[in-house]
């Protein structure tokens, strides 16, 4: 029989319930982080409202807590999550869902599908008035 040194430790396969459970915590974290009004101010009413940031140092961290939305979840293997991008579980969650009674998923799902909308936006950015340049969110 091997015997394990104390730093030697070995993932437990999770079920698909508790993984999913896992990075739907992860992910309302990340969100949490990034969507709150000690950071954001909300000007104005609908359709005209606008949000804006409270400081600079708001929107760096923002930017940061964004970035590492869109990055993927560790690549360690003594992880038990597979390593998947926080928006690609986002999505894989919302089209297969394990908790969903009586479609309680589709606002979930609707989310996802606008917010990955607007990641692949195209939208122009104007370094110069000669110039101009096209980019996605994401």
């Amino acid at each position: 029989m091997e015997k394990l040194l104390p730093e030697q430790h070995y993932a437990m396969a999770l079920s698909d319930i508790e993984e999913e459970a896992v990075l739907l915590k992860a992910i309302k974290e990340l969100i949490d982080s990034m969507v709150n009004f000690e950071m954001l101010s909300l000007n104005g009413n609908d359709p005209d409202s606008q949000i804006l940031f409270r400081s600079n140092t708001h929107q760096r961290f923002f930017n940061i807590a964004l970035v590492d939305f869109l990055s993927c979840t560790d690549k360690d293997k003594m992880s038990p999550i597979k390593q998947t991008s926080y928006v690609g579980a986002l999505k894989e969650i919302a089209d297969s869902p394990c908790f969903n009674v009586k479609n309680s998923v589709e606002p979930l799902r609707k989310a996802t599908r606008q917010f990955t909308e607007w990641l692949e936006q195209k939208i122009k950015v104007h370094k110069h008035p000669t110039e101009k340049h096209e980019r996605s969110h994401g």
